[in-house]
């Protein structure tokens, strides 16, 4: 299954902890490519998909392909992750923007200071949009007002992106274990578009109960 996926499968240990690191560190530096048909042609049959690469440093690991399903291209998913790709895409409208990503102000106390949650401190552009400054596993910035959960989903401008992956591991990136910092230290300009609240992702062990339990429900 993992094969047929696109994912990574992990044997020999019964211990759901030790897996989960392995799984999280094999993720660390790992990028997804999203790809949407937009013909809107969905006739339930099987559509193949192929990746190619230039970067002979770049392992890919991709799904073999996809059902064109009219029931899940009408979902309340379907439509949830329509409205994100184009909240992630919008900021790369202004020129200036190299990589476009997306927040949602947290509104649960305890992720003010949970590590697994990234926050990005950045300041207004525009009506929802930030330009990021700075990202951290920390509670920033101090003082009154929002903080912002980072969601990990990106939109690169293919020259940032080619410049991106050539880059190598930056002092904070290293520091703070986030990868963006690679590209604001290098100076590149990532805005943040943001959205209304954090999808469900499965981060940590606990994060993985809630999924179990949600779909057990």
């Amino acid at each position: 299954m993992a094969d047929a996926t696109g994912g990574e499968a992990f044997y020999g240990s019964n211990d759901i902890k030790a897996a989960m690191g392995r799984a999280f560190d094999d993720g660390r530096y790992a990028y997804t490519i999203g790809f949407y048909p937009n013909h809107g042609v969905w006739n339930g049959k099987f559509r193949k998909i192929k990746i190619h690469t230039t970067i002979d440093a770049a392992k890919l690991r991709y799904r073999a392909g996809y059902y064109a399903s009219a029931e899940k291209a009408d979902s309340d998913e379907a439509r949830a992750k329509a409205a994100m790709r184009t909240a992630a895409l919008s900021p790369l409208a202004d020129p200036a923007v190299d990589i476009a990503t997306l927040a949602a102000e947290i509104a649960a106390p305890a992720e003010r200071d949970d590590p697994n949650v990234v926050k990005v401190v950045g300041t207004p552009v525009a009506p929802r949009r930030l330009r990021a400054l700075y990202f951290t596993r920390t509670a920033a910035p101090a003082g009154e007002g929002p903080l912002y959960h980072h969601i990990g989903l990106y939109a690169y401008r293919r020259a940032a992106l080619e410049r991106f992956v050539k880059l190598p591991p930056s002092p904070l990136e290293q520091r703070e274990k986030l990868e963006q910092l690679r590209a604001l230290e290098a100076g590149m300009r990532i805005d943040v578009a943001l959205i209304d609240a954090v999808p469900l992702g499965v981060d940590t062990p606990e994060d993985l109960e809630k999924a179990r339990a949600m779909l057990s429900a």
